[in-house]
């Protein structure tokens, strides 16, 4: 399955970064991948 030039459905989730719990969303990554 293709997903070139698809967009990630919205999500959020607990990352661990830098000694702190942080909140990653699908708008931190947009246009990074």
């Amino acid at each position: 399955m293709a997903l070139i030039n698809t967009q990630i459905k919205p999500f959020a989730a607990n990352a661990f970064k830098d000694g702190a719990f942080i909140t990653v969303s699908a708008d931190d990554i947009k246009d990074k991948w």
